[in-house]
């Protein structure tokens, strides 16, 4: 019995010891995984502000409330139909509701 016990005792040890290793692994991996995606994110946070807007995406970063006009976006592609103007806009300062029922035309 006595035998047993210590045998038990020493498998405890080793089982606690591998633990220990593989936490201090699991540690080191998400550490360096970490610092993988940061590295990442902080790739794509340059690019995007070293990249060029569009004229959709710069017109939708503007504060309308406040501007009593603005340039159309012209007729391309990447814009929506229901943003296709030319030349300078008159902004009406529609209500949310009044322009949803527009758009929707």
């Amino acid at each position: 019995n006595k035998d047993r016990f210590l045998e038990l005792e020493r498998d405890k040890e080793v089982l606690k010891s591998t633990i220990d290793d593989l936490r201090k692994r699991m540690d080191i991996m998400q550490t360096k995984a970490e610092g993988k995606n940061k590295r990442v994110q902080d790739k794509v946070n340059r690019h995007m502000k070293t990249r060029k807007k569009s004229a959709m995406e710069r017109f939708l970063e503007t504060d309308w409330s406040d501007k009593d006009s603005f340039v159309g976006l012209g007729t391309a592609g990447d814009v929506p139909v229901f943003l296709h103007a030319e030349g300078r806009i008159f902004n009406e300062h529609w209500t949310k509701l009044t322009t949803e029922k527009i758009v929707k035309k």
